[in-house]
């Protein structure tokens, strides 16, 4: 089983991208190939419906997202919704690749919790025929990491895990 973990964030060590880590280091553990696909170290171009899906990265960011069984996602709260990189990514995928496909869910806010981005994410990965699991992700600002990269709050570092393992669970229980 394989799943792409997609960081929407370019800062270098953003809180996005370490509570991704957690979950992908937990699906990980329950069994799955996780390959993360980082859009700082993977840029995509500005998504343009009348060119070709081809160009630095697009073509194997699409094979990516095609073999996946499942997938992490996670984006920076930014005005109250996804990374612009986050979303131009996610234009450049659709139905082929996330229908019927389990889809965990983690963002990390300015200030308490990243509601408003985690709603529009699943709104626009449920509308690509994704399975968003219930169980989502949210970081706040005073949410801290140990040098590890867990989470210092042992029920934050729990929830992320059970992201990951609850989107292993859902793809073996796709497969029958």
């Amino acid at each position: 089983m394989k799943l792409v973990a997609l960081v929407g964030s370019l800062q270098k060590e953003s809180k996005s991208t370490k509570g991704l880590r957690v979950a992908a280091e937990a699906a990980r553990q329950a069994g799955a190939e996780v390959i993360e696909w980082s859009l700082r170290e993977q840029p995509l171009p500005i998504y343009d419906p009348e060119s070709e899906k081809s160009g630095e990265n697009v073509e194997a960011f699409i094979k990516a997202m095609s073999e996946a069984d499942g997938f992490l996602i996670a984006s920076p709260e930014y005005h109250n919704g996804p990374s612009g990189v986050l979303k131009n990514a996610l234009d450049f995928v659709g139905y082929n690749q996330f229908a019927g496909k389990p889809v965990g869910l983690v963002a990390a806010a300015g200030g308490p919790i990243a509601t408003n981005t985690l709603g529009q994410l699943a709104t626009i990965l449920r509308s690509l025929h994704g399975y968003v699991i219930p169980q989502q992700g949210s970081i706040g600002y005073g949410d801290a990491f140990n040098e590890d990269g867990s989470f210092q709050n042992p029920k934050m570092q729990e929830r992320f895990e059970k992201i990951g393992t609850d989107v292993v669970a859902l793809v073996k229980g796709l497969r029958g």
